[in-house]
């Protein structure tokens, strides 16, 4: 879940509430900004996404 921290339509704690909607791995992170965060956040946002997907990736350890 990525989120503008001072977005005016969807406060951080509706945010981690979408938790409830996932059987799965939930990843909260909010980034400065508002509702349009992703434009100025390009870059955090898009090295967020990789490492996300890298971990994925890497195989697991047993």
């Amino acid at each position: 879940m990525l989120t503008g921290a001072s977005d005016p339509r969807v406060t951080l704690e509706q945010a981690r509430a979408r938790r409830k909607f996932t059987g799965g791995p939930f990843t909260f992170r909010s980034f400065p900004g508002g509702h349009f965060f992703l434009t100025p956040q390009q870059d955090a946002v898009t090295a967020a996404i990789a490492q996300d997907l890298a971990s994925l990736a890497r195989p697991a350890t047993h």
